[in-house]
């Protein structure tokens, strides 16, 4: 379940990123932070999304951003972040 690996301080609210690539990047920081990952996960999630395009939208205004856990994980997590709109 999510509630199992969804932690309070990996929500971030209302950022406003300047690219995908940032956002990418920012949503990723807590789990860097807390050691969920290393840094060379976040470079990979953003090569994945260079490489095969932007099959990481989910849906209208949600994107899984995400690459092969032998990139960078050390244990699993997740982080969710929400833009500031306009």
């Amino acid at each position: 379940m999510i509630s199992n690996v969804m932690q309070d301080n990996h929500v971030l609210l209302n950022v406003s990123p300047l690219d995908w690539q940032e956002s990418i990047r920012l949503v990723a920081q807590p789990l860097l932070k807390d050691k969920y990952i290393t840094e060379n996960y976040i470079e990979a999630m953003i090569n994945v999304v260079k490489e095969y395009g932007a099959y990481i939208v989910v849906g209208k205004g949600v994107a899984l951003a995400h690459a092969r856990p032998e990139e960078g994980v050390n244990k699993l997590g997740l982080s969710v972040m929400t833009l500031k709109t306009r």
